[in-house]
């Protein structure tokens, strides 16, 4: 496993993503997967940078693991910002 420890800021969401997509291009994945694995680093990096720690600043860890049998990449962010459960607040008005 290999991790990268990065403060989460948005500035940081490109040394992530290759981070992670280096490793998805090596196991020659399909184009469409690493879009779509692209905006899941996006969105989980992002909302790390933008919610964990406000106003403070703080790091976040970023695991990968690769797996032979069968072939896949385990990635995990882990932070030690505030934590937020959806399921403890309203859902949002999207009407």
């Amino acid at each position: 496993m290999e991790q990268l420890i990065i403060e989460a800021k948005v500035e940081n969401l490109e040394k992530v993503t290759e981070f992670i997509i280096e490793s998805l291009e090596e196991m020659n994945c399909k184009p469409k997967i690493i879009m779509q694995m692209e905006l899941v680093i996006e969105e989980l990096f992002v909302n790390v940078a933008h919610y964990a720690y406000t106003p403070k600043k703080g790091n976040c860890t970023v695991q990968k693991e690769l797996k032979e049998n069968p072939r896949a990449v385990v990635v995990t962010f882990i932070d030690s910002g505030t934590p937020y459960n959806p399921l403890e607040h309203e859902d949002p008005d999207t009407s």
